[in-house]
């Protein structure tokens, strides 16, 4: 039985079509992505049920954080976000952990950790925001950097550790310090 085999020329062209294509697939995202605003109309609770509208922080620099209180990888993750909110709390960065969960649990775990961000609680709305900002997966945690002009710039699917946390802002960190331009 003889196999199909290609010469050396079609394996040389083959690569090269293919690598023109992941290379224009990387541009058309880029170019998609760059475009991404996001829907500051999304309504979510905070832990007293108070409603809020991510417009609120319109202006800033903000890196939500989708969780839950069963999602151990979650869990991990709080205290960079905690650190790193710590961090940048005189510069016009704002952490926002939105909780996929019920308040009653959310409430509960809270007492664990000494949040110094705001935690904003959804069901639907939330998940559906996490889609249209990219996390097509629907998995967590999934985290997001917004510029203070609505623009999605950054986004992880997964735990973030604090070194990938300061990975993840590192190209916007002096437009967060107030270095140079937004």
């Amino acid at each position: 039985m003889r196999f199909f085999s290609l010469s050396h020329v079609q394996t040389y062209w083959l690569k090269h079509i293919a690598l023109a294509a992941l290379i224009a697939g990387v541009l058309f995202s880029i170019k998609h992505n760059d475009k991404q605003r996001i829907d500051t109309s999304i309504i979510l609770i905070d832990l007293q049920e108070k409603s809020h509208k991510l417009e609120e922080w319109k202006g800033k620099w903000v890196i939500l954080n989708f969780w839950a209180t069963w999602c151990q990888p979650c869990r991990e993750e709080i205290p960079s976000f905690i650190k790193l909110q710590s961090e940048f709390k005189d510069n016009n960065l704002q952490v926002i952990g939105i909780a996929i969960d019920q308040i009653e649990d959310v409430n509960e775990f809270v007492k664990i950790y000494s949040f110094n961000y705001p935690i904003l609680i959804g069901q639907d709305q939330a998940i559906s925001l996490a889609v249209q900002l990219g996390n097509q997966r629907q998995g967590l945690p999934f985290t997001v950097l917004i510029s203070p002009s609505g623009k999605v710039l950054n986004r992880h699917l997964g735990a973030i550790n604090h070194q990938q946390l300061q990975e993840f802002i590192n190209p916007y960190k002096d437009k967060i310090k107030g270095l140079s331009n937004p």
